[in-house]
């Protein structure tokens, strides 16, 4: 009789064992179709992928454009030098002219090509943009970019130049920039083979 009861009470405590371990154990609730997933979606096979974007062949070979910094000088792109200030806008009504030697050669023997930016930040038209007077240095040259009609509020033209600098490179080019409205008096200056900040 004693072996029965401790029978019993061994299978009386292993049952309790069993329903505490199931307990412990019980699997998680499934998830339904209206649960939401923490992970996207897996593609159905065979399925194409999205096409990617079209991307036009001139932004692709020539990559983002940056914006020129204001004042001083500004970093160089693959077909000019670093920017330089010719003239400030405070100084001419709005208008602002920047200019960079080019990595092109001139199409003249013995000068180096400059590009320059005009750009109109005043608030009214600026017309008849020419080179006026000159004084150039013993040596020097200059022939000058073709003349701008006119440029609105908030537009930019582009203009190219051709210098030669004098027997001394540390001599600047000097010269006056007209409008219809007024003279502005502005110096171009070279450094050796290329150009040096103002």
């Amino acid at each position: 009789d004693s072996d029965k009861d401790s029978d019993s009470g061994s299978g009386s405590g292993s049952g309790s064992d069993n329903s505490a371990s199931s307990s412990r154990t019980s699997s998680p609730p499934r998830r339904t179709a209206d649960s939401p997933s923490r992970y996207p979606p897996v593609p159905e096979f065979g399925a194409k992928p999205a096409p990617a974007p079209a991307m036009d062949l001139n932004d692709f070979l020539s990559g983002p454009s940056l914006a020129p910094a204001s004042g001083g000088s500004s970093a160089g792109s693959d077909d000019h030098g670093p920017k330089h200030q010719l003239l400030a806008p405070g100084a001419a009504a709005g208008m602002s002219i920047e200019y960079a030697l080019s990595k092109n050669e001139s199409p003249y023997p013995g000068m180096k090509l400059i590009k320059m930016w005009f750009q109109n930040q005043g608030s009214k038209e600026v017309s008849q943009i020419h080179i006026g007077s000159e004084d150039l240095p013993s040596g020097a040259d200059m022939i000058a970019f073709p003349p701008i009609s006119s440029i609105a509020s908030g537009g930019m033209v582009q203009a190219t130049m051709n210098v030669k600098e004098g027997s001394n490179p540390a001599e600047p080019l000097k010269f006056e920039i007209w409008t219809a409205a007024d003279q502005y008096s502005v110096s171009l200056s070279l450094a050796g083979a290329g150009l040096g900040p103002i």
